[in-house]
Parts: C-alpha cells; sequence; structure tokens
C-alpha cells in the first residue's frame, strides 16, 4: 500500500505531461506531419521543447543545420546540469566521471 500511496504523489505531474503531450500532437498535426511521425518525434526526443521546436521548424521548412543547432542549444542544459550531478557524486576531484554516468546524467 505504502508504494500506491508514493505513486499518487507522481499524479500531478503525470497530468502535466499528458496536457504537454497532447498539445504537441494537435500542434503537430495541425502543421501537417503526419500521426505516425509526431508518435516517433515523441519517441525520439528527450524535452519536449525540442519537440516543439522541432516542429515549429520543419512547419517553415527550415534547414537540417537550423534543426539540429536549435536542438542542442536547448539540451545543452542537461550538459550544464549533469555537472551539478558530478559534484554530488563526488567525483568532482578528477572530473573524469565513467561513459555511464554521463548517459545516465544526460537521460
Amino acid at each position: 500500500m505504502n508504494d500506491w500511496i508514493r505513486g499518487i504523489k507522481g499524479l500531478p505531474i503525470a497530468i502535466g505531461y499528458l496536457s504537454v503531450s497532447f498539445t504537441f500532437g494537435v500542434k503537430a498535426v495541425n502543421a501537417g506531419i503526419p500521426v505516425w511521425i509526431t508518435i516517433l518525434i515523441s519517441v525520439a526526443n528527450v524535452t519536449s521543447a525540442g519537440q516543439f521546436a522541432g516542429v515549429a521548424i520543419m512547419a517553415a521548412h527550415g534547414s537540417y543545420l537550423e534543426m539540429a543547432m536549435t536542438t542542442f542549444i536547448i539540451n545543452v542544459r542537461y550538459m550544464l546540469m549533469s555537472f551539478s550531478f558530478i559534484a554530488e557524486s563526488g567525483q568532482e576531484d578528477d572530473f573524469t566521471p565513467a561513459v555511464d554516468d554521463w548517459l545516465w546524467y544526460y537521460g
């Protein structure tokens, strides 16, 4: 029963993600992107900000370079946040975390 109560505490976050994902789907389909590609974008992207920016660039017929640079700038925050995780993990002395740590911190 305790696990169930802990799970319920995450319900507001799940509802928030549900509304964002629904909004993304509506925006992508209204931009002329097929439903199956919209689902693929949702599965392949880490951030909803990257999803929305990608759809806006696709709708404006932007270049691949523009999309890559925009996605990189949006996702660079995860690299910056990973530095605080490194400090918390106690590896800041040598500042060379293992590859699996970097993958964990990135998402």
